[in-house]
């Protein structure tokens, strides 16, 4: 993440308060739990070869991403400046629970960035600016479709603000309660008790009491499923903890960085570890597939580092800023790199946020907090064959499709992906017999009411609405489109199908008016916003060179609001006896007495009775009577005028 960073998604912020160190008193000696097993030493230098994954690692990681080459224009870095504030506004209406404003401030923030001008639409900034506001804003929509507010937001977000410590006396007593309790603790992680770890463990005990609570809670929900995947992979299973530093257990966790899901991983880092991320699926918040990638970056991670700690350092910073920390000091050690500068302060804050969590975590009682925990997360599998809507699913699972998200966070669309074949869904326990029998017995036709299409080059709602069968309040409604004319080539679009139109808005009215006109008949179209040729042709059975030809248009002629045109209903090849063309051999009429003189207008393409009236400061009726024509005449490009002057 570069230096310019945009607004953090605050429902709710955790601020955590930890230790630097004792403000210049001597360190108090380390009480240190030989683990078991225990960790095996690797000497030597660090080596220098390119790294061979992709690193990235948890929530603050990204900010290890180099920054865009050049930076972006001055003209780009006002537009980014500009789309940031519309979005910092529509998160703030979105606390107040105004949320039709917020969409419109969301709106206005990508509108700004799709429609930017050309000579910085293709800078890198700016396409990174619109990624990072689309999926933020894409974690509230899920967020309000899903009624968890409450988890969104990274506890690892503020470790970067920590700056805190303990009196003499309340340190050494943290430290008597923890080397009380430290006899009985095992963990398959090295445990070092310093000032910092002891100060962190009194923020958690008192400040951050309340949401330190609610991540022992959650973590009944995920802990021995995480640690039996952790042990399957071969890395040390109090890993586990690092979640509640990452997140507290919070599975729709997402952090100022972009970093998602339980483990905090960003896209690169996620896609290195088989995470897939597309319009469809985020598998970042799948807790399982996540917890079996964290484990394995942690495992490649120890295998470059040899230390444990090291490895989780890189996990937060990435690996190549611990290298470069190691090969400034000269040392391997953690604690001696988190005094030096070449560490941020996240990242030195990172370990003791993790000790501290083993410590309390492991006898939450002798902390005083209290030992509740959420009922285990177990689920069931079940096999779907083409892509469905979790709402079908959980009508033939009998749950809600609320219910059937919490179980399936990895789907963005709330539906099965329609590119992946089969595709495993999970169900609540006890469900998939019920499901299996239900969902066979539903024909493929109504198992989805929803496809995706991607705006081409002319479409506009209406068209894209006739195509499939459905109407622009719906279209509007399904993709939370305020202004009906604003959408943009390449814009993915969710559509309703079949019934879908009807669940959401009355069908248009207006569709059905073609069925009031005969073959051949004369129609005044008048232009609406939004309206092109194409879709105008669509509605009157003809086509869009018929009407370029009626109207004198040329093909690239701006269709303006309030325009009227001449459309002959399903009419195409041949014009209607009833049309009057103005050609070249139009008799003309005598001058008016007293005319001064006369000029004669070649008509040229796109022009207008009433543009030359205009042009030459006299009126349609004028020139009609002139060149002995009707008003309704068509102009052919290369007709001749006479036109008197005074």
């Amino acid at each position: 993440m570069s230096s310019r960073s945009l607004p953090f998604l605050p429902l709710y912020t955790l601020p955590l308060l930890l230790v630097l160190g004792g403000c210049g008193r001597p360190a108090a000696k380390p009480i240190t739990s030989t683990p078991e097993p225990p960790s095996e030493a690797v000497t030597g230098a660090v080596p220098e070869d390119p790294e061979p994954f992709g690193w990235a690692g948890s929530a603050v990681v990204s900010a290890e991403e180099p920054p865009l080459e050049g930076g972006p224009s001055p003209a780009a870095a006002a537009l980014i400046a500009e789309s940031e504030e519309e979005f910092a506004r529509g998160v703030e209406a979105y606390r107040n629970e105004k949320f039709r404003k917020a969409m419109r401030r969301f709106d206005s923030a990508v509108h700004r960035l799709l429609h930017a001008p050309e000579s910085i639409r293709g800078e890198p900034a700016v396409s990174a600016a619109l990624q990072e506001i689309v999926d933020s804003i894409h974690v509230l929509e899920l967020e309000a479709y899903n009624g968890h507010g409450e988890h969104v937001g990274a506890s690892s977000d503020e470790l970067k603000n920590i700056e805190a410590f303990l009196s003499p006396a309340d340190a050494e007593r943290q430290r008597r309660l923890v080397e009380e309790a430290l006899p009985q603790v095992f963990s398959d992680l090295p445990i070092v008790v310093n000032d910092k770890v002891l100060a962190l463990i009194e923020v958690y005990q008192t400040r951050l009491k309340d949401q330190y609570q609610g991540g022992i809670r959650r973590s009944g929900r995920y802990m021995k499923m995480m640690r039996r995947i952790l042990a399957e992979e071969g890395v040390p299973q109090d890993l586990v903890y690092m979640v509640q530093v990452e997140s507290m257990f919070k599975d729709r966790a997402y952090s100022r960085a972009h970093a998602k899901g339980l483990w905090q991983f960003i896209a690169s880092t996620g896609r290195s570890y088989g995470l897939r991320r597309n319009y469809w699926i985020d598998e970042r918040a799948d807790p399982v597939k996540a917890t079996r990638a964290a484990a394995r970056h942690m495992r490649d991670l120890h295998e470059l580092f040899g230390d444990w700690y090291l490895a989780m350092a890189a996990y937060n910073a990435g690996p190549g800023k611990v290298k470069r920390a190691i090969r400034r000091t000269g040392s391997r050690d953690f604690w001696r790199l988190s005094r030096s500068r070449y560490l941020r302060r996240e990242t030195r804050n990172y370990i003791p946020a993790i000790i501290a969590s083993i410590l309390i975590m492991k006898d939450p009682e002798r902390y005083g907090f209290k030992a509740e925990y959420d009922p285990e997360w177990r689920y069931e599998t079940a096999e779907v064959d083409s892509a469905t809507e979790l709402r079908v699913i959980g009508e033939c699972a009998g749950v809600s499709a609320k219910e059937m998200g919490s179980y399936n966070l990895e789907l963005r669309r709330r539906m099965t992906p329609p590119d992946s074949g089969v595709y495993e869904i999970k169900l609540p326990p006890g469900t998939r017999d019920r499901f299996a029998k239900a969902f066979g017995e539903l024909p493929r036709d109504k198992r989805l009411t929803y496809t995706r299409h991607r705006v081409r080059k002319g479409e506009t709602l209406s068209t894209i609405a006739r195509r499939y069968n459905t109407n622009v309040r719906a279209l509007q409604k399904t993709n939370n489109i305020r202004n009906r004319h604003r959408i943009s080539v390449g814009q993915v679009l969710t559509v309703p199908l079949g019934p879908a139109g009807e669940i959401h808005a009355v069908r248009d009215a207006r569709s059905t008016s073609r069925n009031r006109y005969q073959r051949g008949q004369r129609i005044i179209h008048r232009v609406r916003r939004g309206q092109t040729l194409y879709g105008i042709a669509r509605r009157y059975r003809t086509s869009v060179r018929a009407i370029q030809r009626w109207n004198s248009l040329g093909s690239s002629t701006l269709l303006h609001p309030g325009r009227r045109l001449v459309v002959y209903y399903r009419t195409t090849k041949s014009r209607p006896s009833q049309v009057q063309v103005a050609k070249s051999s139009t008799p003309r009429r005598a001058p008016p007495s007293g005319a001064g003189s006369t000029v004669v207008h070649r008509v040229r393409r796109g022009e207008t009775l009433w543009s030359i009236a205009r042009r030459y400061r006299t009126s349609v009726k004028k020139i009609c009577r002139w060149n002995g024509i009707s008003a309704s005449a068509v102009l052919m490009p290369g007709t001749t005028l006479s036109i008197y002057t005074q």
